[in-house]
């Protein structure tokens, strides 16, 4: 692994700027090494001012920069700007984002309360969302309280995986935390047979 990777990933960002800037050509990796390593941190001004930066130079985000960016953007929970990001992606690179994209700005929706809107968004992909982007709704649901996005969630997450103890967990809690004690009790039946 190159000076550059590890020092990003290190949280080292005035030795990974120095490195980066003494680079002879600056890459699509090399930037994505700076720009995820300012997301992880959750330097959202860092990330913004190297993407316009690595655009003013020519070079374009590959689907990791973007990913790293809704990442940070779901960490720090500004739902505004991933918004923003992502429908800018979406315009830019629609047919080229995976489910890890939309998986990302559905986790960005849910820890900001806005379940429904998660939910809108994986109606709207271009291929069948997994149970790891339904199991985030349902986690949402339970952190929010919303009962019926998170049974509809925990269907969709029963259908696409079998023997997942923890969407039987999640949604019995779901039930509890809203005083549903018969209902907790019927998923928790439901898990034992």
């Amino acid at each position: 692994m190159s000076t550059k990777f590890r020092y990003s990933s290190c949280g080292f960002f005035s030795e990974a700027k120095v490195v980066f800037e003494k680079l002879c050509a600056r890459d699509v990796f090399a930037w994505t090494s700076l720009i995820s390593g300012y997301a992880e941190a959750g330097d959202s001004e860092g990330v913004i001012k190297m993407l316009n930066k690595m655009r003013n130079e020519g070079m374009e985000p590959n689907w990791v920069t973007v990913l790293s960016v809704l990442t940070m953007f779901s960490h720090v929970g500004d739902v505004d700007m991933g918004r923003v990001w992502f429908e800018a992606m979406c315009t830019s690179y629609g047919n080229t984002l995976t489910l890890e994209h939309y998986s990302c700005m559905v986790d960005l929706l849910g820890r900001a309360g806005q379940v429904e809107s998660a939910i809108c968004l994986l109606g709207k992909l271009p291929y069948r969302a997994d149970s790891v982007a339904w199991s985030t709704v349902l986690a949402a649901c339970c952190v929010w309280g919303n009962f019926e996005a998170g049974r509809h969630a925990f269907d969709c997450v029963e259908e696409l995986t079998e023997n997942q103890d923890g969407m039987y967990i999640t949604m019995s809690n779901i039930y509890a935390n809203g005083h549903l004690g018969n209902e907790a009790n019927g998923i928790v039946a439901m898990r034992q047979k």
